[in-house]
C-alpha cells in the first residue's frame, strides 16, 4: 500500500486499511469501529474500505465476504483467511 512501515499483525494491518480508506490518523480509529456505529464508517466509506482491502489482498472479494465486513474484527479475520500477517 505504500503507507510506511508494514504492520506487525492483522489488527494493525486492519487499522491501517480502515484509517487510510476513511482518511483519518490510525490513533483516531476506535478499536470497536463498525459500520453504522462509528460516524465516519458509512456506506461510502465502506466501499472505500472494501476497495482498500481488496487492493491489500490482491484479490476481488466475493459479495458474500463484502457483506460480512461490518467491523475491524471482520477485516482482521479476512486478512487471516487470506494469509496476511
Amino acid at each position: 500500500m505504500g503507507t510506511g512501515a508494514a504492520p506487525e499483525n492483522n489488527a494493525a494491518r486492519a487499522r491501517m486499511i480502515v484509517a487510510t480508506a476513511v482518511g483519518i490518523p490510525e490513533k483516531d480509529l476506535p478499536l470497536d469501529a463498525a459500520i453504522g456505529q462509528w460516524g465516519p464508517w458509512d456506506s461510502l466509506a465502506h466501499m472505500r474500505i472494501v476497495l482498500a482491502l481488496e487492493d491489500d489482498l490482491g484479490v476481488a472479494l466475493p459479495m458474500e465476504q463484502i457483506v460480512e465486513i461490518g467491523a475491524l474484527l471482520d477485516i482482521e479475520r479476512l486478512l487471516l483467511e487470506h494469509g496476511k500477517v
